[in-house]
């Protein structure tokens, strides 16, 4: 019997596994663990399982290109070189959520909190001049708010499966938007051309600031694209997608 040479060439193309590089995108399953207590996941049944969210079955599956800071710098560098698969993986604190940092403790006078009709108790969470802390202990007149990360200082735990490679650029622009938390004021998008054409909702920003109802459209879109967030997204884009972001607003 004479062996085919292309069934030889087939298997050893098959037997060679893709790797993840730096700006790959993968659709992944994970869920975290510190303390050994599950603070994050994207399965349903472990979200319903740990109480994590009152909607459990909107979670789905992370798109997300490696190696450009959207997950943990652990996570990111540890998918570099990896394929697909499940995975376990510890993450220090340095490369998780930081190390805890002590000029983040504040000390703010019970009274500041009386004026505001809050009563502080350990575990209230504040929001003091935009920034989110913990009341951590109360006593003598003082309250000690924590403003560091909820898992600062503390070593991660990630049970991960990479599912798959996602190749669509349809796929990838739409996973950005999301990445940027831009899913809910997008109404829709197309990539044609070489350029992502991405068009806000008008009545959707309207809703998230009163303010946008008195710009016109030229106006409007003006000032959005002096947003950080928006800068960033565009920038990815280009980088990641070879494509050039427009914007309109319908």
């Amino acid at each position: 019997m004479v062996a085919n040479n292309n069934d030889k060439e087939t298997s050893k193309q098959d037997s060679v596994q893709e790797t993840i590089a730096k700006s790959s995108f993968v659709e992944l399953d994970y869920t975290g663990f510190a303390d050994g207590q599950v603070f994050d996941t994207t399965l349903p049944e472990v979200a319903r399982q740990n109480n994590l969210t009152s909607n459990p079955e909107t979670l789905k599956p992370l798109i997300v290109p490696v190696g450009f800071q959207y997950l943990l710098t652990g996570l990111d560098e540890f998918l570099i070189g990896k394929t697909l698969g499940e995975f376990k993986v510890s993450i220090p604190p340095e490369k998780a959520f930081g190390d805890k940092k002590p000029e983040l403790l504040k000390l703010y006078s019970l009274s500041s909190f009386k004026s505001f009709n809050i009563k502080p108790e350990p575990g209230l969470q504040v929001n003091i001049d935009g920034f989110l802390g913990v009341v951590k202990q109360v006593g003598s007149g003082r309250v000690l708010v924590d403003f560091n990360h909820p898992l600062a200082g503390k070593p991660i735990t990630y049970e991960l499966k990479v599912k798959r490679f996602v190749t669509d650029n349809n796929e990838k622009l739409a996973a950005l938007i999301n990445l940027h938390g831009l899913e809910a004021l997008t109404k829709n998008f197309k990539i044609e051309n070489n350029e992502a054409l991405i068009v806000f909702n008008k009545a959707s920003l309207e809703n998230l600031n009163k303010a946008f109802e008195s710009f016109n459209d030229k106006e409007l879109l003006s000032h959005l694209l002096e947003n950080p967030e928006i800068a960033l997204f565009s920038k990815r884009v280009k980088e990641l997608l070879s494509l050039t972001p427009k914007f309109e607003i319908a």
